[in-house]
């Protein structure tokens, strides 16, 4: 499996592009979905809601840290217990590096001019969600990973559960397909652990088998692609990763402390520089955009991440109960103040 992410060997990656249900025709409804994504908390992770270490885990890699050090920054402004804290921090550092890694599979398509015979979108979720999925000494990430198909299942976000038909010219697979991926990768990566959960989901057992052969082959595919530009041992990036962090909203404070706090843009980002040769230089930008949103720009080597969209991960833990509409965000752009400049981790 050569470097696939400096550590991530023993992972494997799925296709987003085939719906998880394909072969089976029961209709699973919103509370159904939302029983299946506590059934695989249940089963994951131990009652203490922690993810237990293993021999090759010393319970305190970046993404854990990551997670300490948004709890503290909640801890200060939100009055919740430690529970609802932790619970809030995994779901918006979970969708938030999540929604990173698919940016920065943008990135390296456009960097690298990586040829794509499928969706460019579905591709890079399969990047992103197996390199969570994959990093087995920072089991954290195992947590967050599984609040990003708690994302899609309970907060209403399948268009056709909102009465709208989707879109056939979307570059995105539609959510509940996204959705059922991720528990798709769960299984291919350890069949046994999320059998249970995968049942519940109404996925048949020819289907999970087929996960476990997705989940190989799209971690092949990947690894060839990026084999030419792996780093070697030892070896670092002559280009540079700089990360800037703009002036947040009246709204959107809190979220933006918890980030920068966190230092996960700084550990995704490391996480990157790390695994492949960057051409260029490129830069982060966290910052106010108007609008919930996350994206990379070819001419300019810019990955932005908007504090709006992290605004609305925190909204959609805190104020959304299962089937509503999740989408929030869009607020006015303020005046950016010089922007704090920090160089990424190499």
């Amino acid at each position: 499996m050569k470097r696939m992410i400096c550590g991530l060997a023993t992972a494997a990656l799925f296709s987003l592009a085939a719906p998880a249900l394909a072969q089976d025709d029961k209709t699973v409804t919103d509370a159904e979905a939302e029983a299946m994504v506590d059934e695989i908390d249940a089963e994951a992770a131990p009652a203490s809601g922690e993810a237990s270490a293993t021999e090759e885990d010393d319970g305190n890699g970046p993404y854990r840290q990551a997670l300490d050090k948004a709890k503290k920054s909640l801890t200060a402004s939100y009055d919740g217990t430690p529970e609802e804290i932790d619970q809030i921090a995994v779901y918006i550092l979970g969708n938030t590096i999540n929604t990173l890694f698919h940016e920065y599979g943008h990135g390296l398509v456009s960097e690298l001019e990586l040829p794509i015979v499928a969706k460019e979108e579905d591709a890079v979720d399969n990047l992103a969600n197996i390199i969570m999925v994959g990093k087995t000494t920072d089991p954290a990430l195992d947590r967050m990973l599984r609040a990003v198909a708690d994302d899609y299942f309970t907060n209403g976000q399948f268009s056709e559960d909102n009465g709208d038909e989707a879109a056939p010219w979307d570059e995105h697979s539609p959510d509940k397909a996204r959705a059922y991926d991720v528990i798709c990768i769960l299984v291919g990566a350890d069949p046994e652990a999320y059998k249970e959960a995968a049942d519940n989901a109404g996925m048949p057992p020819e289907r999970q088998d087929g996960c476990a052969y997705e989940y190989e082959s799209k971690l092949n595919a990947w690894d060839k692609l990026l084999t030419p530009y792996y780093l070697n041992e030892g070896e670092k990036n002559t280009k540079k990763a700089t990360i800037t962090y703009g002036k947040a909203t009246e709204d959107t404070q809190m979220v933006a402390d918890m980030l920068k706090a966190s230092g996960a843009v700084e550990a995704v980002t490391a996480e990157i520089t790390a695994m492949v040769r960057l051409p260029n230089d490129i830069t982060v930008g966290v910052e106010t955009c108007g609008e919930s949103n996350a994206f990379w720009s070819p001419d300019d080597r810019k990955l932005t991440l908007c504090y709006e969209i992290v605004q609305s991960y925190y909204d959609n833990i805190t104020q959304n109960p299962p089937g509503e509409a999740a989408a929030k965000g869009g607020d006015e752009p303020v005046e950016e103040s010089e922007p704090e400049e920090t160089a990424a981790p190499q």
